[in-house]
C-alpha cells in the first residue's frame, strides 16, 4: 500500500499542527554558542568572522530569538529550516532598508543594506547551522516529540 506524504515548506508550520516544547537551557546555550562556535572555527579568515560577530550579533539576538522561538515551537528543529529562516530574516530587513533608501534617495541606506545583506547571507546560515547543531545535541527528549493537544 502506498503512502501519501504531504510536502511542507521550510518556513511554514507543520500541516498537522504539531507543537513542540522548547528546551530553555539548550536554546540559550545554542543561541549564544552557535555564533561563537562558528567564529572560533573561522576567525583566521582575515578577522572577518570576528567583525561579523560584533556587527551582526545584536541583530542576531534581537531578530533571531523571537524567530527561532516561533520556528522551534512549530517545527522539529532541523538545520535546513533554521538556515532558510535565517536567510529570510536577513533578506527582508535589508530589502526594506534598501527600498527606503531608494524612496528617500539616500545612498547611505542602500550601502548599509548591501553591507548587512552581503555578510548576513554568509554568516546567518552559518550561525543558524551552529545553533541547530548545538540545539539538537543538547535538548532533552521531551522537546523532540510533538505535544499531544
Amino acid at each position: 500500500m502506498t503512502e501519501i506524504t504531504a510536502k511542507k515548506s521550510v518556513l511554514m508550520p507543520d500541516v498537522t499542527g504539531a507543537r513542540y516544547v522548547i528546551d530553555p537551557v539548550a536554546f540559550a546555550v545554542s543561541l549564544i554558542g552557535g555564533p561563537l562556535m562558528v567564529t572560533a572555527l573561522t576567525f583566521w579568515i582575515l578577522g572577518i568572522p570576528v567583525a561579523a560577530l560584533i556587527f551582526g550579533g545584536p541583530a542576531y539576538v534581537i531578530l533571531g530569538t523571537p524567530l527561532l522561538l516561533w520556528h522551534l515551537r512549530r517545527n522539529v528543529g532541523e538545520g535546513n529550516g533554521i538556515a532558510v529562516l535565517a536567510l529570510v530574516s536577513v533578506a527582508v530587513p535589508c530589502c526594506a532598508l534598501a527600498g527606503l533608501g531608494v524612496l528617500l534617495d539616500n545612498g547611505e541606506f542602500i550601502g548599509i543594506a548591501a553591507f548587512y545583506g552581503f555578510f548576513g547571507a554568509i554568516f546567518a546560515p552559518a550561525w543558524a547551522g551552529g545553533f541547530a547543531f548545538l540545539y539538537n545535541r543538547l535538548r532533552n527528549d521531551l522537546s523532540r516529540r510533538p505535544l499531544l493537544i
